[in-house]
């Protein structure tokens, strides 16, 4: 493509130069944006997620001796600051800080508050090292890394209960450990019939080997429980604890009993580890339930097959977190509305599914709070609902998640108190059909809030059903930055209802079905910057009865309008106040349409430094019946600028 030279002053044939240079622009870009394909779209995925490597590290330093060979991508985090911190003010080496590796050297990209999730590690580390231990020495087939050889099983240690010497009764087994103060109960291979809950007690570590498979065969609720139905009662985490469930298969034969159960419920425990079990085919309850438990570990599972009653609807989740309450836990007290604390659920698969992770009842105070949640590096595939959905959590971390096929990705609900501390960062959406990729949202009647957010380098593609992408209803003091989305049906990210504070930054948004980024009714102090939106079908950006908006360098190509609205690359509509519009980019809107576009009674609006260019009609027009909007030192190629409303000035633009 070769360009016309233009001189200055600019004269009449000079501006058609220009405007043939731009209709060649266009076409070009048009050509190149039309051979996007998932092939491109897998390689901006690539480029942009966040690749959490295995373990955080103790500090800084550590990452090179750890991580010597990094790929870009690569992240971690540091759980402690450096012996030497601080050098300067700017040296980063604190405590929570994350690392990415740009492909040269490791950049710090955020720092979250650790203290809480640093003690929760610490003492799972403990419990898994002491597992470990305890499995020293014990053989395992090479081609089944989980089969355990039972004549090596309690070679070392003298604690070791199999279930052979129990006439093949697991409880007696699992009460005979408990009556020697705890050790291991190992369960061969086999399939086992369970006909009612099998209670597992302090200090007990529940060993299948790979082909073991409990398989419920009787109406009965749970398969397995950390106590003694109707006779036990536990205040806080003072209930049965230091269990680990390892390996083998649990089946809740959901397909021929159709009644709700579920196949693990444990409260009022701590230092609670899961792995390697293969969780299968649960009716219409939860896989496993952790309630009012502290220092969790869930982690290396499969989870597959779940059926709910859908004359209920009560979308139960694989693994549930809930507080002690008589009507969520019915199976032993005391309800005294314990959360859970210090949980984390890491490399596990989910598929065939209502919801994944999550929370569905509250209570109101802050002692009920579930806290020092992680979830990373999940997988989830074929769900009905969410695959994450927290209600009433805080200090929560969802990273390097993945999930395809879902009814929804990640929900934050402040249902009985006001929600604060999420970290949701490097997750990847694709193809979900029924709820937003990302929902944060609080009750109805909008007694509590959402505060303290961060939503980082997540990739969503194709959000359909109710189509945003990103959905953000009453959050305040929050960062949404970094995301790639691609086609959400409806908008690419929705700030709503009364929000402040908030940073709409650095996301790249293509193909929204509505608008790229909405900011609605009610929001203060907004700040939408840096941001590239390509072919909204409404609007690029809409400002919505808001005060005080900041709307800056973003770049907006081809905003196209739908049964006649939007059309527009920036609105301010319905009475915004105090907004003021800098520094954008914004080429190509729908044929009746203006670039930046100013109605509906807003006021005080700063219109300064923006590019406009082939837009159907005018570059800047503010309504007569908007207020003192100041559009100046603007150029707009091939447009005009209108501004006629009380005290609005028009000075010092470029039009031509």
């Amino acid at each position: 493509m070769k360009l016309n030279l233009t001189e200055s002053p600019i004269t009449r044939k000079e501006r058609l130069k220009i405007k043939e240079n731009w209709m060649m622009i266009q076409d070009d870009f048009n050509n190149v944006v039309s051979k996007i394909s998932d092939e491109a779209f897998q390689e901006v995925v690539d480029n942009a997620k966040l690749n959490w490597l295995p373990e955080y590290v103790d500090t800084y330093e550590d990452i090179a001796t750890i991580y010597p060979n990094p790929e870009e991508g690569d992240t971690t985090m540091a759980r402690h600051a450096s012996a030497d911190f601080p050098t300067d003010p700017d040296d980063k080496r604190d405590a929570g800080v994350v690392w990415r590796f740009d492909g040269t050297e490791w950049q710090p990209i955020q720092q979250i508050d650790v203290s809480a999730f640093n003690q929760a590690f610490d003492d799972l580390n403990k419990e898994i090292g002491s597992v470990q231990s305890n499995l020293t020495g014990h053989e395992t087939d090479l081609d089944n890394p989980h089969q355990v050889n039972p004549d090596q099983i309690g070679a070392n240690h003298s604690q070791v209960f199999d279930i052979r010497s129990y006439d093949n009764d697991i409880q007696s087994a699992l009460t005979a450990c408990y009556n020697a103060g705890g050790g291991t109960v190992f369960v061969p291979d086999g399939l086992y019939e369970i006909t009612e809950t099998l209670e597992i007690y302090a200090n007990t570590h529940l060993l299948l080997s790979h082909n073991a498979v409990l398989k419920k065969v009787a109406a009965f609720s749970p398969m397995l429980l950390n106590g003694q139905k109707g006779v036990d009662s536990f205040a806080g985490y003072n209930g049965n604890g230091n269990i680990t469930i390892e390996g083998g298969t649990i089946n809740g034969n959901g397909t021929e009993i159709q009644v709700r159960s579920s196949e693990i419920m444990f409260a009022h425990g701590y230092d609670i580890v899961i792995k390697n079990v293969r969780f299968i085919d649960n009716y219409d309850s939860h896989m496993i339930e952790i309630n009012s438990s502290k220092n969790v570990k869930i982690y290396d599972n499969t989870f597959e097959k779940q059926t709910m009653d859908t004359a209920q609807n009560r979308y139960p989740e694989m693994i549930q977190l809930d507080l002690a309450t008589e009507e969520g836990f019915p199976h032993f007290g005391e309800w005294d509305g314990t959360p859970c604390q210090g949980v984390i659920i890491t490399n596990n698969y989910f598929t065939n599914g209502i919801r994944g992770i999550g929370t569905h009842s509250s209570l109101a105070g802050e002692d009920y709070i579930h806290k020092n949640i992680i979830i990373s590096n999940n997988t989830f595939i074929t769900m009905e609902a969410q695959c994450i959905r927290g209600q009433d959590w805080w200090n929560v971390s969802v990273n390097g998640n993945t999930m395809e096929y879902v009814g929804s990705g990640i929900e934050s609900r402040a249902e009985s108190n006001t929600v604060h501390y999420w970290n949701i960062t490097g997750n990847i959406l694709k193809n979900s059909d029924r709820l937003e990729g990302i929902f944060i949202t609080n009750n109805t009647d909008n007694s509590v809030k959402t505060h303290n957010f961060i939503i980082d380098g997540n990739i969503l593609a194709h959000t359909r059903g109710n189509g945003r992408a990103i959905y953000a209803r009453e959050i305040s003091s929050s960062i949404i930055s970094n995301n790639k989305i691609t086609s959400p049906l409806q908008d690419g990210i929705f700030v709503r209802d009364s929000g402040s504070h908030v940073v709409v930054e650095g996301n790249h948004i293509y193909g929204a079905g509505r608008e790229g980024i909405y900011i609605y009714n009610g929001t203060q102090r907004v700040i939408v910057q840096g941001n590239y939106i390509y072919n909204s079908a409404r609007t690029g950006i809409q400002i919505h009865s808001a005060e005080h908006s900041l709307i800056a360098n973003n770049i907006i190509w081809f905003a196209n309008g739908v049964n006649g609205e939007g059309g527009f690359c920036i609105y301010v509509s319905n009475g915004s106040a105090y907004t003021n519009v800098v520094g954008n980019k914004c080429v190509g809107v729908s044929s009746g349409a203006q670039i930046i576009y100013i109605s509906g009674e807003s006021s005080y609006v700063l219109v300064n430094g923006n590019h406009t260019s082939a837009g159907g009609h005018e570059g800047v027009y503010a309504t007569s019946s908007c207020k003192y909007v100041f559009v100046t030192g603007n150029m707009c190629i091939g447009n005009d600028i209108v501004a006629s409303g009380t005290g609005s000035q028009i000075t010092n633009n470029l039009t031509t």
